[in-house]
């Protein structure tokens, strides 16, 4: 006896909600698969553009990678970021007291400030639209790069 579902994406979503560790088991499969696109998503960015490249490899080899499913925080409004957000895949919305203010997508970053040593808590929150595949660049591999 076999038995066959179909699931659409926002009920697999639930399902994660409902299953924290299945949430864990696929995004840590998703950090591994979108892994080699890390280099070249940080040495695109125009913030990074005049850096050193072995400054950028530095950042490279010492960022974290993280997933992200739809309306899940990354940042809560008033939390101190961990470090520069950088959306790989995916997009995601800066909201400030659940009013959207600004979709940021592919390429976009948030908590800058927070890289050069200010510890002031985040004006927005930062939601996940869609599944993030997201780098974060902790303030620790900047100082140590």
């Amino acid at each position: 006896l076999c038995f066959c579902w179909e699931l659409a994406r926002t009920d697999a979503f639930d399902i994660f909600d409902m299953q924290p560790d299945a949430r864990q088991h696929f995004a840590a499969g998703i950090c591994k698969s979108l892994d080699y696109t890390v280099d070249s998503r940080i040495r695109s960015l125009p913030i990074f553009r005049h850096f050193d490249p072995e400054f950028l490899c530095h950042l490279v080899l010492n960022c974290e990678r993280r997933a992200y499913f739809p309306r899940q925080y990354m940042v809560c409004e008033g939390e101190v970021c961990d470090g520069l957000i950088i959306i790989n895949r995916g997009s995601a919305v800066l909201e400030k007291e659940s009013i959207d203010i600004k979709t940021i997508t592919c390429g976009s970053y948030w908590g800058g400030l927070r890289m050069l040593g200010f510890d002031a808590p985040s004006c927005c929150a930062l939601v996940a639209q869609s599944t993030c595949h997201v780098i974060v660049i902790p303030r620790k591999a900047w100082q140590t790069a």
